[in-house]
């Protein structure tokens, strides 16, 4: 299933009641997307760390969240496309 189809069926509730409990979801969502190895996807897999990221600071973990992005950044950083997608995304603090 997809991100959409979560949402749609309730992943906005639990976010909003346990946000750390989605962060997982939202990384296995994300680097389903970087495998595709398409800017469209990288696309999308920002799109899914911007909720990831909304989720850590509901939950307080900020710190897990600049370390997880940087981590990313680190792991793909011959994937100049996702470089970009990222850069675009402002998702560095």
């Amino acid at each position: 299933s997809s991100i959409e189809y979560l949402e749609f069926y309730g992943l906005k509730e639990v976010v909003e009641e346990a946000p750390a409990v989605v962060l997982p979801l939202y990384h296995f969502y994300a680097m389903e997307e970087i495998k595709q190895k398409s800017r469209l996807h990288y696309k999308q897999a920002v799109r899914i760390w911007k909720k990831m990221k909304t989720a850590a600071k509901k939950a307080g973990k900020m710190n897990f969240w600049e370390e997880y992005i940087a981590s990313i950044r680190n792991q793909y950083k011959r994937l100049r496309a996702l470089q970009e997608e990222l850069e675009k995304g402002n998702l560095f603090i």
